[in-house]
């Protein structure tokens, strides 16, 4: 079993197709798969069949592809159809419910894309998503909220409250209670079930003592609907409501289905929508303490936690932190940095110099301890590429072991990628195309992937006539303008993209806003201009310094990131002379002054007259 405490990195897409599909429950998919098989045992082997891809699926294995949102037959096509055929169809519920678990569900397979963990639990990370997207859209719906192309939607604070605080005990309490004053039913309490003489149907619990018409009734409904109701004497079904009501277990779709028609034929809307949101609550609750591992206590916090905020008209933000918070800054800022550095810096790759980069590479392997499962061949693949792209069309040992590398990444790493994803899956198909065209199935396993994430459309051929092109160009230039590009999806970057030069240049004249603001002692414009600058070059050595200063003089509480924008100038040029003085001098201001005199003495080797600097030394060494 995983332990929460050692698994870092995103909700793997597997884990989120099953956090997705305990929601609704396995067997309503199993069960309703379209097929033309009319035999009972093709239509058994059909159901294992696909419940065996699902099982591959949640560990990582098998094809994307037909797990997309778009494809027929996919898991999300199923519980999008159950969800307006049937809970909307047959039972009258809002489309608001289904809008509410896609939504839930949505954010995790969104973070796979946009997310980058490094070194933050996934448990944590799970967390932080799931209070987010809950809080919000609750506020939203008290306020009312239109929805993709549906209605308004808006719920009401009474109905949450009790949505949440409800429970099947209570449910099935008032079922028994309106049927025994209208037809002389008892409860499971007055008597014992005897499942050998009944059969062990579901009704049993409805069972009249003294007038057996009901009972007779609601027999021949379902012995002349036996395809819908399966028989309750395997283990799979043997669940009935004596269990639920006492919490020893849940029913899956297939046992509450009876109790659910027969509440809807006796017009009992609202009993029949509670049924189902604690069927789909519960299970909830479980899949997200399975896959998410977020415990029930931890869960029973969100929900005082919802009831707080909906019953004392708070804002929603009182209730999460962002995921990239301060308080989480260890364990992501410093990593943030290093590997949009590594990627511009190997963008610059006619002055790569591999000594900087080997430098940038060691920073990278000590800060992201988990994380580097991606990282780290992906970045040193690709600064092979950058290295040796003059000589790499005829390397063929060369070619292999990049394409080794870019997979190895993939196949142990790729929860890690989020915002780098969707340069990490074109850079792999270009590779796979360019060094090794026949190889198709790799380049469809990362097509696959992309297109189950909408990173790509339907449409392959799309990417192939691209593909077409990119042989025809330079590897490293078609790298170099996927990166300027990174935030932009295939289907808009083949149609528009920025140039290295642009950027850069933009960077440049940002840095000197955040220059002007500095100089007029408005540090939060200043800090955001430079960050800006970072964005969009990260290996803009002055942008650094100067954040790195502009911190330093915003007191203790921003020391730490003072210096690491220092080491970052210096790990970018280590004799950067406005760098070398700003953090000597901050050393001294924390008494760390060896490593003080170590900055001096570095910035007399570039120019042994400075005075100034001198006379520190003298001062720091007397």
């Amino acid at each position: 079993m995983k332990n929460p405490e050692t698994e870092y990195g995103n909700v793997t897409f597997g884990e989120v197709t099953n956090l997705l599909i305990d929601i609704v429950g396995q067997s309503v998919i199993l069960f309703n798969l379209e097929n033309e098989e009319k035999d009972v045992k093709d239509v058994i082997d059909a159901r294992n069949a696909y419940k065996e891809k699902l099982g591959q699926m949640y560990k990582g294995k098998g094809r994307y592809r037909k797990f997309a949102a778009a494809e027929k037959n996919s898991p999300q096509w199923y519980i999008a159809k159950f969800f307006e055929d049937v809970l909307k169809g047959e039972y009258k519920l809002s489309h608001l419910v289904y809008i509410m678990v896609d939504s839930l569900v949505w954010q995790f397979f969104n973070a796979l894309t946009w997310t980058t963990p490094f070194e933050i639990k996934k448990k944590k990370t799970a967390l932080s998503l799931l209070r987010k997207q809950l809080f919000n859209l609750i506020h939203d719906l008290l306020s009312g909220i239109k929805l993709e192309e549906y209605e308004l939607f808006q719920i009401t604070k009474g109905s949450i409250v009790d949505f949440l605080s409800d429970n099947y005990n209570e449910i099935f309490l008032e079922i028994e209670n309106n049927f025994s004053a209208q037809n002389n039913i008892v409860t499971t309490d007055d008597y014992e079930i005897d499942n050998e003489k009944t059969g062990n149907k579901l009704y049993n619990t409805l069972f009249t003592k003294k007038n057996k018409t009901k009972y007779s009734k609601i027999e021949s409904h379902f012995d002349n609907n036996a395809d819908k109701y399966p028989r309750l004497d395997s283990p799979e079904y043997n669940k009935n409501i004596f269990n639920w009501k006492n919490n020893k277990n849940d029913p899956n779709w297939q046992t509450l289905e009876p109790i659910l028609d027969f509440l809807i034929d006796k017009d009992e809307i609202s009993l029949v929508h509670r049924l189902i949101g604690q069927y789909l609550r519960k299970n909830a609750q479980k899949s997200i303490e399975k896959n998410l591992y977020i415990s029930e206590k931890e869960q029973e916090k969100i929900i005082i936690d919802i009831t707080a905020m909906v019953m004392e008209n708070r804002r929603p933000e009182e209730f999460y932190t962002e995921l990239y918070s301060q308080a989480s800054e260890k364990y992501f800022y410093e990593q943030s940095i290093l590997v949009p550095m590594a990627l511009a810096y190997q963008n610059a790759y006619t002055k790569f110099d591999p000594i900087i980069f080997n430098r940038i590479m060691k920073a990278i392997k000590r800060k992201c301890t988990h994380s580097k499962i991606f990282f780290e061949p992906w970045l040193e693949s690709r600064a092979i590429i950058f290295e040796k792209y003059d000589s790499l069309k005829d390397n063929k040992k060369i070619q292999k072991e990049i394409i080794e590398s870019y997979r190895k990444a993939y196949d142990e790493g790729i929860a890690y990628a989020g915002e780098y994803l969707g340069q990490f899956i074109l850079e792999a198909i270009i590779i796979n195309n360019t060094f090794n065209p026949r190889q198709v199935k790799a380049t469809n396993d990362y097509y696959g992937y992309g297109y189950a994430l909408e990173i790509f459309g339907s449409d392959k051929q799309d990417l192939l006539d691209w593909l077409k092109k990119v042989r025809d160009t330079d590897l490293c230039e078609d790298f170099v303008n996927l990166h300027c590009n990174i935030n932009v999806r295939f289907k808009d970057f083949i149609k528009h993209h920025r140039t290295l030069l642009n950027i850069y240049n933009e960077a440049i004249r940002i840095n000197n806003e955040g220059l002007e603001f500095e100089k007029s002692d408005d540090y939060d414009n200043a800090i955001n201009c430079f960050k800006v600058a970072i964005e969009m070059n990260s290996i803009y050595v002055n942008a650094y310094s100067n954040r790195g200063n502009v911190f330093s003089k915003m007191g203790e509480l921003y020391t730490e990131k003072a210096l690491i924008d220092f080491n970052m100038a210096l790990l970018l040029e280590p004799k950067h002379e406005n760098t070398l003085y700003n953090r000597g001098m901050l050393f001294i201001e924390k008494s760390q002054y060896e490593k003080a005199i170590k900055d001096f003495e570095e910035l007399l080797t570039i120019n042994p007259n400075d005075k100034e600097v001198i006379n520190i030394l003298y001062q720091l060494k007397t």
